[in-house]
């Protein structure tokens, strides 16, 4: 089999699924992270706001109001301290997801040399289970022919009323081998290499309704998709994902290997985390 010539100008995904949903999580939890890091910079700014009003309080001749600065001075401090703390989680989950969205050369190359190497193992296993249903054919031409003089040979030995017992040969035997040569690996395997490589399906738009999708992961596409995108999709893939859409919208969808589609948590209870790290990701 010419393998150059079937994975010629063939464009591996760039990125696993298991990529995409590690980047998922980080986006959710440097969301929480800049959260907290907001939050308590407006408290330090309410405090600093109610300082300069309070020094103004105490210029107008207000003295009651310089033993309240220290306070305020003291909430400052607190919460630029809980900064303090948050902003190297923020810059360790940040600089995490870059090295996720920005591999190193050599990284680039191991992957792309990997997905090569996998797709002509495939290939060359495809071609070693089409020798092997020649094989087959041949085997179940002689198993025919060897029912036929098992036949036979108990027909003969009825007419010489010989009691044969248990042929563990014959017939008991002829029916393992048949169940050996009755399975189709070759058309099998040819659709499977043909879904590994992305091709020869036959697909058509559909713009994703869902926060996320996962479908199936493959050597072309990573299966990982988020709400807005228009992918390409077998018949079968839309059907189901349409049967459900109204009742999943919103949530992370995954969709099985087999066709079926697996939903998260409803989108009320997902709304508050998966919109905003939706919004970090555009």
């Amino acid at each position: 089999m010419n393998f150059s010539k079937r994975l010629k100008g063939k464009i591996f995904s760039a990125r696993s699924q298991a990529s995409y949903r590690q980047e998922a999580a980080l986006r959710k939890s440097l969301w929480e992270v800049k959260e907290l890091i907001s939050r308590c910079q407006r408290v330090a700014d309410n405090e600093k706001g109610r300082i300069e009003q309070l020094s103004q309080n105490v210029r107008a001749g207000e003295g009651w109001a310089a033993a309240l600065i220290p306070k305020s001075t003291s909430k400052i401090r607190e919460q630029e301290g809980q900064i303090s703390v948050f902003e190297p989680q923020r810059a360790k989950l940040q600089a995490e997801i870059d090295a996720l969205l920005k591999p190193s050369p050599a990284e680039v190359r191991a992957r792309a040399d990997n997905q090569r190497a996998l797709a002509e193992a495939a290939l060359k296993r495809l071609e070693c289970e089409r020798k092997l249903a020649e094989v087959i054919q041949t085997a179940r031409s002689l198993l025919e022919k060897r029912a036929q003089m098992t036949g036979k040979i108990w027909e003969l030995a009825q007419k010489i009323d010989l009691q044969l017992g248990t042929d563990s040969i014959g017939r008991d035997a002829e029916g393992a081998l048949q169940q050996v040569v009755s399975c189709d690996l070759k058309g099998q395997t040819e659709k499977w290499v043909d879904w590994l490589l992305g091709d020869n399906q036959k697909t058509e738009p559909y713009v994703v309704r869902d926060a996320r999708v996962y479908f199936a992961e493959t050597l072309t596409d990573a299966g990982a998709y988020q709400r807005g995108e228009q992918i390409e999709l077998t018949a079968e893939q839309v059907s189901e994902i349409r049967s459900t859409e109204e009742t999943t919208r919103g949530n992370v969808m995954e969709v099985q290997p087999g066709g079926g589609v697996r939903a998260g948590e409803s989108f009320q209870n997902r709304r508050a985390r998966v919109e905003p790290v939706a919004q970090a990701g555009q």
